[in-house]
């Protein structure tokens, strides 16, 4: 998850640097010092296992599938399309 936030952070231009540790951590704009990211404990979930890998080859064996798209690629276009939507006034 913390990879995945630098990288979304990343796509919006703003470079993070990671503070504290498990349920205290949060993530501060290295070049303004403000708290981007904290974590919330209403979705923490404690039973996820440390590592989860995937593996695309059954798909790309039984149906084809090959990757075309990063997922450097792919958190860009989700942060993209986020902020496109918040400039016209849709939020989550």
């Amino acid at each position: 998850v913390r990879d995945f936030v630098q990288m979304a952070f990343k796509g919006a231009g703003i470079d993070v640097e990671f503070r504290g540790e498990g349920a205290d951590e949060t993530a501060v704009d290295v070049q303004s010092g403000k708290l981007v990211m904290r974590i919330n404990p209403k979705f923490h979930r404690p039973a996820e296992v440390d590592l989860l890998i995937g593996n695309p080859e059954k798909a790309t064996r039984v149906l084809g599938w090959k990757p075309e798209t990063t997922l450097e690629q792919l958190c860009q276009m989700m942060v993209e399309a986020d902020l496109k939507r918040n400039e016209r006034g849709f939020s989550f």
